[in-house]
């Protein structure tokens, strides 16, 4: 997260309200003069609904990765100017796009064969057309599949590699075949089996010339999608406008015009906001909680009733360190203790400024398996430091002082806390440590030396404490912990798993969990892995992340999304501009 504003800035966006008018708000200088050029010009009220974004998160010369949605601003385009068979509701459940329904078990659209693998078939809807007035056919879902994997054009996405082809019985029907069990197979949205149009792709990809078909205008300017809004002008690195497609196929949409308008900083932005002359910045935009606290703080001051929305997609998480025989990795009520003397209230109070709140479990509030959790009586650790001392009393740990020492008289070992760089970073780092070192464990914040690539990912992986990075949620992220996920040099240090902690239990149930199909197993399995998690503590839940959305009085339709899929505007068909 970015450090606070300048107190000059504040004034001149609080300027900027009482002015009506939208220039950059920045240092003096040629940035600041070039930030004041790049601002979006004052439009007519309800003429358009303009949608700001940071530049970085404008599609870096291609609509999409070949008919796919992926990264922060990727997401938001993609359900903007194209779509899939389904996508994901704020609950993370599946919702029929492009398909007529969402395949089943139970209805038989959904095989489960012989051979291990399995077959899901999908009905499109009928009616559904290309931005150019063509029919989509399940061929262009056959085609879409042959460039999204085809070596030659780009490496295979993770999500599509469990896929072994994908067929059309009929222009209407969409069969994909596994080569595998995959609790997942209903699921076909923004990073699935892609459509693309063959009547003007198939040609050109068949030519065998990469180069013309990577630079064809098709990925630019002339883009033809099956999304809301058809793309009619993109300047790029200024904007992006689109008109709203009569024949989408979930009905017209009521905005008649957006445009996505992109700005190199998060100062401009906010200024633009202010200023009025941004009606939406979506969870893709790039914004943190700390530009959502600047809005927020000024808009209260004018009195402006605007809506905030977190668009959680993440726990800030601190994880223990496995790989040496140290005392938290020794024994669990170690690690108890340790959590014991945080007081996560404050640090979420004090180092989000009430944006976002506590998280007691790697998991949203509205999760199924939260409920669970909660019904259950897992344990959550609230600020307990007298539990604390017993606990570490109990595992050989007497305080004396201002330490600890075990019955050898050994001191308790450092505890520093490590993560990326960066000034809130760091300060969150000290914020911890600070609790840690008043309670008798001393420790100190410790940014990593390595900036990025190998290094970082080597340093992150092996350093002797505890590491401050994010837990992603979503369906994925009880593997965060699996074997599989430990970073080792034979596999460059990949994987999310940065402790190394591995727990035979943990890691039974959690193969038999990504094995399993029926929802309501799915769900008692993950229940009793968030209960493993909970009681051996490899990993401790902070307070929840994301990048938040900001709407202005007026905008009617954006809400809460999905962690699967954090993009505000999944849903923009829908919305209403007043």
């Amino acid at each position: 997260m970015r450090g606070s504003l300048p107190t000059a800035f504040l004034r001149c966006a609080a300027a900027l309200v009482t002015a009506g008018v939208a220039v950059a708000c920045a240092a003096p200088g040629p940035q600041g003069q070039r930030e004041r050029e790049a601002a979006p010009a004052a439009r007519p009220p309800q003429s358009v609904l303009q949608i700001g974004m940071l530049l970085e998160n404008q599609p870096v010369g291609a609509m999409t990765t070949y008919g796919r949605g992926t990264g922060l601003g990727g997401r938001e385009h993609f359900f903007v100017f194209h779509g899939n068979l389904t996508m994901f509701d704020p609950n993370s459940e599946q919702l029929p796009s492009i398909a007529s329904k969402v395949p089943s078990l139970s209805d038989g659209d959904w095989k489960l064969l012989p051979s291990g693998g399995m077959e899901v078939t999908f009905t499109i809807r009928p009616n559904v057309l290309w931005h150019d007035g063509t029919a989509l056919s399940a061929e262009d879902f056959v085609f879409g599949f042959q460039v999204a994997t085809d070596p030659s054009v780009t490496a295979a996405a993770a999500q599509l590699r469990p896929i072994a082809d994908v067929r059309a019985p009929d222009s209407q029907t969409v069969t994909i075949a596994w080569k595998e069990l995959s609790p997942f197979g209903y699921v076909n949205s923004n990073e699935g089996v892609p459509a693309l149009p063959r009547h003007l792709l198939q040609d050109l990809y068949l030519s065998h010339d990469q180069t013309a078909f990577d630079n064809s205008p098709y990925w630019k300017a002339d883009w033809v999608g099956l999304g809301p809004y058809r793309l009619t002008r993109w300047e790029f690195g200024s904007f992006m406008e689109g008109r709203a497609f009569d024949d989408f196929f979930l009905g017209r949409p009521k905005i008649d015009r957006i445009r996505i308008n992109y700005v190199g900083d998060a100062n401009t932005l906010i200024a633009n906001l202010l200023a009025g002359t941004v009606d939406v910045v979506p969870s893709g935009a790039g914004l943190d909680v700390g530009d959502q606290v600047v809005v927020r703080d000024k808009w209260r001051e004018s009195g402006t009733e605007g809506l905030f929305l977190p668009s959680l997609k993440g726990v800030q998480a601190l994880s223990f360190q496995f790989r040496y025989p140290t005392p938290w990795a020794q024994d669990v009520r170690v690690r108890q203790a340790l959590i014991s003397f945080l007081n996560r209230d404050l640090l979420a109070e004090t180092q989000t400024e009430r944006a976002v709140p506590k998280a007691d479990f790697l998991l949203l509030d509205r999760d199924p398996i939260y409920k669970q959790a909660v019904a259950r009586g897992f344990p959550t650790y609230p600020h307990d430091a007298a539990r604390g001392e017993r606990l570490m009393a109990e595992a050989g740990w007497a305080r004396t002082g201002s330490s600890y020492r075990n019955g050898a008289g050994e001191e308790f070992p450092r505890f520093d806390v490590a993560g990326n760089q960066g000034s809130d970073n760091v300060r969150r780092q000290a914020a911890v440590a600070d609790l840690w070192t008043s309670a008798g464990i001393p420790s100190d914040p410790k940014p990593f030396t390595a900036l990025r690539g190998l290094e970082l990912a080597e340093e992150t992986h092996s350093y002797p404490a505890i590491v401050f990075r994010n837990w992603i949620l979503g369906f994925l992220a009880l593997n965060r912990v699996a074997a599989a996920e430990i970073g080792t040099p034979e596999n460059r240090w990949m994987g999310n798993n940065y402790g190394g902690w591995l727990n035979p239990a943990y890691q039974d149930l959690l193969g038999r969990f990504n094995r399993t199909l029926e929802a309501p197993a799915r769900l008692e399995q993950a229940t009793q892995l968030v209960k493993i998690l909970a009681e051996e503590v490899p990993v401790i839940p902070l307070w929840f992340s994301g990048n938040p959305a900001i709407v202005r009085p007026g905008v009617a339709g954006p809400g809460e999304i999905s962690p699967e899929v954090p993009a505000t505007m999944w849903n923009i068909y829908a919305w209403d501009y007043r």
